[in-house]
């Protein structure tokens, strides 16, 4: 599709029963893809009804969400018309930023930690490649 990238990436969030995957490369047409591996085959059953319990929750914002089955994992199938076509998650950030300056009294408490740490790692790496 004309609004797909071509860059890959893998990005692994850990829980206590299930990990997300959030996956784009050429298996997937450089079209990111989110899996769902329940951590053991106990845990299968549990991981799937919390999804379908969490889909149907938000159906009215997002229409046509679906779950299927491939191996272990669980995919969430994501229709085209939920999918950003004429933008970018690079704008979308940039949007959010902006958002924050206008208004500082929207940034999120949770987040001053997050950014700090961001911050610090990468003026770190800076620092230490330049050496």
């Amino acid at each position: 599709s004309p609004w797909a990238l071509s860059d890959s990436y893998l990005v692994l969030y850990r829980g206590t029963r299930a990990r997300l995957r959030v996956r784009q490369s050429n298996l997937e047409n450089y079209v990111s893809e989110l899996d769902v591996i329940p951590s053991d085959e106990e845990q299968s059953a549990a991981v799937s009804a919390a999804l379908k319990g969490k889909l149907k929750t938000l159906s009215a914002a997002y229409p046509n969400l679906s779950l299927r089955k491939d191996g272990r994992s669980i995919r969430v199938v994501i229709p085209d018309s939920l999918r950003e076509r004429n933008g970018s998650t690079f704008g979308q950030l940039v949007e959010q930023f902006l958002q924050y300056v206008r208004n500082p009294q929207s940034f999120p408490a949770w987040e001053s930690p997050n950014l700090l740490a961001k911050y610090y790692t990468t003026t770190t790496a800076v620092r230490i490649a330049d050496r």
